[in-house]
């Protein structure tokens, strides 16, 4: 008997915990495994606290990614209204840069390349709305390397706006532009997918071209003397539902990316300029909510509804627990294998579910997710396998819990402060209704396979 109880203690050890010496099972511990999905899954709807949205920022180890920004209006039929303003310093030319004298300026555009974030490509809402954007001049100053949350607005200098246009969604369609080429017959060029708004001339004229050359010896100069835009949309002239666009704000090249480009004349040719929009300057976004009654009702309703709500962009989060989970170990030794929690999407609330959900424990003073340890990068036993990604096949979320769990068992951590999220909230616009833990027929559960360990 001793012979076959070998491998199996062997095949728990090596599937069940990644981090083996911390077990604690000797050779006479014999192991019997036990599964149980009845442990009791609480859920609550709750408004998520306002996000970090600079540049100097990422969520849940997802490196660089936090550099692209939201942009749009989205009325959407089951949580309401959602707004995404976008603010942004430019980055000048050089230094010491300067239009040539006797320039003369044919056009200035901002360009908007659209971003496949790997979240939900590029957009998420409506594809068929128009949308109609505008560009202002900022009143205050913003600064590279300050912390920015999602709450936080910059005043414009109180004129009119100097840019604006109306599109429509086309992520997937390249464009023609001018290519300019010094010293050489100009053509045509292939380009991204992107917005294109052109600015008032005189504005670009004025503020622009014929500015000091003080204002371009350094960058410091330039932002003081030009502080930034704060691009918007315009929700009264908005069709259908809108929807929110990601940008593509940190380019990886030189001519890409988000920028103004301006188009002029010299005495011996044409030429043109990028003031580009890129992780070196400031930039943040800012988010609104104007909830249902639907909504509403559930933030106010407490625990145990038929659904639970999760929304990006410092929206809605769903707050979990659970209450009985230690007694599965009462008055014995458990060793955790597995732990995955199971969440159901409700069908026909959603436009498009969430990507993925992540479980976190809030935030701290400096906005990072407090981890629990399965999605802890700190932690010796992290090996970053908490999933949570969308399966359309069952219409399911599953997270990983197992370290997570068997820390509770172990009475080394608690349930409190638990909620469930978006993986990266500033840059993805989605949301998801899922059944929540007053459900009759899929409520969340919580599927454990233990172990019992008895010795000797």
């Amino acid at each position: 008997m001793r012979d076959l109880l070998m491998p199996l203690i062997s095949l728990f050890l090596f599937t069940g915990c990644t981090n083996p010496n911390g077990i604690g099972l000797n050779n006479e511990d014999l192991i019997n495994g036990t599964t149980v999905d009845t442990v009791t899954v609480v859920t609550q709807t709750v408004s998520d606290n306002p996000i970090r949205v600079d540049n100097n920022f990422e969520y849940n180890n997802l490196t660089g990614v936090n550099r692209f920004k939201l942009l749009g209006y989205y009325n959407d039929p089951v949580f309401g209204k959602s707004t995404a303003d976008w603010y942004s310093q430019l980055q000048i030319p050089s230094f010491g840069f300067k239009f040539p004298a006797g320039t003369i300026l044919d056009s200035a555009v901002l360009v908007l390349p659209y971003a496949d974030t790997l979240v939900n490509n590029t957009f998420y809402g409506d594809v068929d709305s128009k949308f109609k954007l505008t560009v202002e001049q900022l009143g205050s100053a913003m600064k590279s390397d300050s912390i920015y949350y999602s709450n936080q607005t910059f005043n414009t200098d109180g004129t009119a706006p100097f840019a604006s246009g109306f599109f429509k969604i086309t992520p997937n369609t390249p464009i023609y532009v001018q290519d300019i080429r010094v010293g050489k017959i100009d053509t045509i060029k292939k380009d991204v997918a992107q917005i294109r708004v052109p600015l008032d001339l005189n504005f670009a004229k004025n503020v622009f071209v014929n500015a000091d050359s003080s204002v371009y010896l350094t960058q410091a100069a330039f932002t003081a003397y030009f502080k930034g835009i704060k691009v918007k949309i315009d929700n009264t002239q908005t069709t259908g539902s809108g929807g929110l666009v990601y940008l593509n704000t940190s380019p990886a090249v030189a001519d890409g990316g988000a920028r103004i480009q301006f188009y002029y004349k010299t005495a011996k040719d044409t030429a043109s300029v990028l003031f580009r929009i890129n992780s070196a300057v400031a930039q943040t976004n800012h988010f609104t909510h104007t909830y249902t009654p639907e909504l509403t009702n559930a933030l106010s309703a407490g625990p145990n509804l038929q659904k639970a709500y999760i929304q990006s962009m410092a929206g809605i989060r769903t707050k979990i627990s659970f209450p009985y989970l230690k007694n599965i170990a009462k008055n014995k030794k458990l060793l955790i294998n597995k732990a995955e929690l199971i969440f159901t999407v409700v069908g026909g609330t959603d436009p498009a579910p969430l990507r993925r959900i992540y479980i976190n424990r809030g935030q701290n003073n400096k906005g990072e997710y407090i981890q629990i340890a399965d999605g802890n990068a700190t932690d010796p036993r992290f090996i970053n396998d908490m999933g949570g990604y969308y399966n359309s096949t069952t219409k399911t979320y599953h997270l990983n819990l197992v370290r997570f769990v068997r820390d509770i068992i172990e009475g080394k951590t608690d349930d409190t402060n638990l909620y469930l999220t978006v993986d990266n909230p500033a840059i993805d616009g989605g949301r998801v209704v899922l059944a929540g833990s007053g459900s009759a027929d899929s409520k969340p559960k919580l599927s454990i396979i233990y172990s019992d360990i008895i010795s000797e």
